[in-house]
């Protein structure tokens, strides 16, 4: 399986994008031409609001200027889960471990059909487009315009994706043979039994204002 670490807006597939830098002199204290040009990394994106939602406002900064490989976002995901979210450390462990961490998109190019936000690290389970209907296997990855990514964010969280992704995982023996699924704690906060609703932005396709005829795809404003 080949898989590739996206790090930058390719059409409507949107597969991933990686930071945004600055040359501003304020920012970086450098000389803005010449041989002399340096530029900074002031922002990482990779997954959809992986720092902005998981994260507290203290660490944003240096989350966003570490790399894939140096981050120490994980554990603030894992913080979150267990003690904003009230998760168990199962549920909490298995989300950054195999779906938002690393902070990247993953697009698995041997797969065909639309992209599939977290499609490579769920197999296919987790389908957010918002019509519904998702061409292919669902596990090409990266980024589709009309995947409800918000939402996704919020259910890793406070739904059961984590148990129903780790079990049907578990049972093809992705990521290894040795992979287990994560036992459900029963502690959702998705508007059932009495419990709020945390599990969506109520946000519906008709609120994304994207225009997939013409570039940069964005329908007119709210």
């Amino acid at each position: 399986m080949k898989q590739l670490f996206t790090f930058f807006s390719i059409a409507a597939l949107s597969l991933g994008f990686f930071s945004s830098c600055s040359n501003n002199p304020t920012l970086s204290g450098s000389s803005t031409n010449g041989s002399n040009l340096i530029f900074q990394q002031i922002d990482m994106v990779g997954n959809a609001g992986t720092n902005e939602y998981f994260a507290p406002w203290a660490n944003h900064d240096a989350n966003n200027r570490s790399t894939p490989s140096t981050s120490t976002i994980n554990q603030d995901v894992m913080t979150f889960i267990q003690t904003t979210a009230g998760r168990s450390a199962g549920i909490a462990n298995y989300a950054a471990t195999n779906l938002v961490i690393p902070d990247v998109l993953l697009a698995d190019f041997s797969q065909t059909g639309d992209a599939s936000y977290l499609g490579v690290q769920s197999q296919g389970v987790i389908n957010d487009i918002c019509t519904g209907t998702r061409v292919g296997s669902g596990k090409f990855g990266g980024r589709g315009l009309l995947d409800d990514v918000v939402t996704t964010t919020f259910s890793i969280a406070y739904g059961n994706i984590v148990p129903v992704v780790s079990a049907a995982n578990a049972a093809i023996g992705y990521p290894n043979v040795t992979a287990t699924a994560v036992p459900d704690d029963g502690k959702e906060q998705n508007g059932t039994a009495g419990t709020p609703q945390l599990t969506t932005d109520n946000v519906s396709c008709g609120g994304k204002h994207v225009n997939l005829g013409q570039f940069p795809y964005l329908g007119p404003p709210i």
